[in-house]
């Protein structure tokens, strides 16, 4: 029996297909409401519940998942561990988002056959072309991977699909052109440019290359998303003949006078979603022009490299010392494949870093002491994790560094600089690379989030605690504070004391900086950080130590108590990277908060040091 995953338009194209060739098959989707809806309207058993939470109790040997991008790994890996007959998978483009997660699949599969739906295959158009290239062999492609209204498309799916657009969609017509012609044996990547023009797809949107496939035939490829644009698939017969596939359902043959005929789709391309009956039949029958998952893996290895897709994403780490340390932490855990770039001096550290790193298969790592050495053209995060003193010098020598043609995302710690004349010279440099995005390492809002919060409006807000380091970490909790008060500036109390920082050449303080609503304060004592939030009858208070404990009143009764474990920056920041490396949604501070929560800072004690640079870190 067959089992078809998913309820949608693209899940019903597949009902009609098995439908029409007889097949016996059942329904599995989420809702209740769209699982009734199918079973009414076709007459087949459709279980409600997801595909999460199916027992497969009865015996299906081929399944179809027809579920959307986002979830078809997940799905795919259900149903290979809970299927226990299970001998063959059908799913839709492109199987796995990511060649990591196809490469998994092929580790736990067994011996279940696993094809990808790559219906274009299957056109009627195309089956036509092969007959006529029996006779008549290609000595020429030439491929368009230009796409249609993408400006417009990136406003309807998530962020994460359209940073990998060209693996959801584009593959269809790549997959085709050397489907016909064979896959690249040599591949020529003449250029990939526009790195970061379009916001919604960093990598780059122009893109060209030429090469020989592995059955000697020339191609060309080239495109650009800087505008919409079509595909397009040209194939120079010997003959002198063109055969012309714009749109690919349908296919001009252009004569060697300039005559042009054109084949319209077969009638089964009609009545049926295009490519899908026939592709469909080959499934239930020979497997015939199927994609097998190991050839699709094989294939986007080639594919990738035509518009600079890695498989590992590319990270550079500058500074490994003891809070780079904990950054390289957080990216080895994110468990995603990583070529791992790290800048360091020290070699304590280096081997420090090296002794972590070798219980990690997830990563190729570098390591480098100077960045002009470093001469890979593209990085996803740059996190500089270094003194301030040398951070804006470490960036300089970034963007003169001209083998480096884009950051995607600049992590920088705090304090980040040292005046607001450098936070002027960072913006001004960031600018050659178009959209980067720049965030401030400062994870409280993280660390303290809790329910509570909701209840306060414009609360009175104080920090308290002993040598917690008001220079070098009230930026910390500036940037907390700003998630709840907005434009607010400091005063700084005098009474306060100058001592040297744990750190050599920079200084450290005792004192308070406040306004009528916020006291932010560190003694000389070994008090635990207080945070206490009052608003009207309402009070929270906060107290850290090795677990967070949190005691909420009202009207001076207290209401409710809990605690939250006090988790290590490594694991906090780990979350981050994998959120911006899916491109997803990060609660990373933004350059913008950062800088206002600096300004804050320097604004109040710039009469304290007789110096343009402060120094604090």
């Amino acid at each position: 029996m067959f089992l078809i995953v998913g309820t949608g338009l693209i899940a019903e194209e597949y009902i009609k297909c098995l439908i029409n060739l007889k097949c016996n098959f059942e329904i599995v989707g989420n809702s209740k409401e769209k699982c009734n809806y199918i079973l009414n309207k076709y007459n087949k058993n459709c279980y409600n519940g997801g595909i999460e939470n199916f027992n497969f109790e009865k015996k299906y040997e081929n399944i179809i998942i027809a579920t959307p991008i986002k979830l078809l790994f997940s799905h795919l890996k259900i149903c290979i561990i809970k299927c226990k007959d299970l001998k063959n998978i059908f799913i839709e483009k492109p199987g796995c988002l990511y060649t990591y997660q196809i490469n998994e699949i092929i580790k736990i599969k067994c011996d279940i056959n696993i094809y990808i739906a790559y219906n274009r295959r299957f056109y009627s158009s195309v089956i036509k072309g092969k007959e006529i290239i029996k006779n008549d062999k290609i000595k020429k492609l030439n491929l368009c991977i230009n796409e249609y209204k993408l400006n417009k498309i990136q406003k309807l799916v998530e962020k994460e699909l359209i940073q990998n657009y060209f693996t959801g969609m584009t593959t269809h017509v790549v997959d085709l052109a050397f489907f016909l012609t064979g896959i690249p044996n040599i591949l020529n990547v003449l250029n990939i440019d526009g790195y970061g023009d379009l916001e919604y797809h960093k990598r780059g949107c122009f893109f060209n290359g030429n090469g020989i496939t592995k059955n000697g035939i020339e191609f060309e490829y080239n495109g650009d998303w800087s505008e919409s644009g079509k595909w397009k698939i040209e194939l120079y017969l010997e003959s002198g003949k063109i055969l012309s596939y714009q749109p690919l359902e349908d296919l001009k043959i252009i004569n060697n006078d300039g005559s042009e005929e054109i084949i319209k789709r077969s009638q089964i391309d009609i009545d049926f979603k295009p490519g899908y009956y026939y592709q469909v039949k080959s499934f239930i029958s020979d497997k015939k022009d199927l994609l097998n998952i190991e050839s699709h893996y094989d294939n986007l290895q080639v594919f990738h490299k035509m518009v600079g897709y890695n498989p590992h994403y590319n990270i550079l780490l500058v500074g490994c010392g003891n809070i780079g340390f904990r950054h390289l932490q957080g990216f080895i855990n994110t468990n995603l494949p990583l070529n791992l770039f790290i800048v360091e001096i020290n070699d304590d550290n280096i081997n420090r870093a090296q002794d972590y790193i070798k219980d990690f298969d997830n990563i190729n790592v570098h390591f480098y002491k100077d960045l002009k050495k470093i001469k890979n053209d593209y990085f996803d995060i740059c996190t500089i994790a270094t003194c301030s003193d040398i951070r804006l010098i470490l960036i300089k020598n970034i963007i003169e560094n001209n083998n480096i043609k884009y950051i995607s995302n600049m992590i920088l710690e705090k304090v980040t600089f040292q005046s607001l004349k450098q936070f002027e010279e960072y913006e001004k440099l960031i600018k050659k690379f178009k959209n980067c995005n720049t965030f401030i390492t400062s994870i409280w809002k993280q660390i303290y989030d809790n329910d509570k919060f909701d209840l306060f409006k414009n609360p009175k807000i104080s920090i308290t605690g002993g040598r917690w380091g008001l220079l070098c970490n009230s930026v910390h909790a500036l940037i907390f504070i700003s998630h709840f008060k907005s434009n607010f500036s400091l005063n700084l109390d005098q009474d306060y004391k100058i001592i040297e920082s744990k750190r050599a050449n920079f200084k450290e303080m005792y004192g308070k900086l406040y306004n009528e609503d916020i006291n932010i304060s560190s003694n000389d004592n070994s008090d635990k950080i207080n945070i206490t939030f009052t608003e009207n009858n309402k009070k929270l208070i906060i107290k850290v130590s090795n677990v967070i404990n949190f005691y909420y009143y009202e009207n001076n009764i207290l209401i409710s108590e809990f605690t939250k474990d006090n988790s290590y920056f490594s694991s906090l920041i780990q979350k981050e990277y994998e959120n911006l490396l899916l491109h997803k949604n990060t609660i990373l501070c933004s350059h913008d908060r950062g800088y206002k929560a600096h300004k804050c800072l320097f604004e109040c004690i710039s009469n304290v040091f007789d110096t343009k640079l402060l120094p604090i870190t």
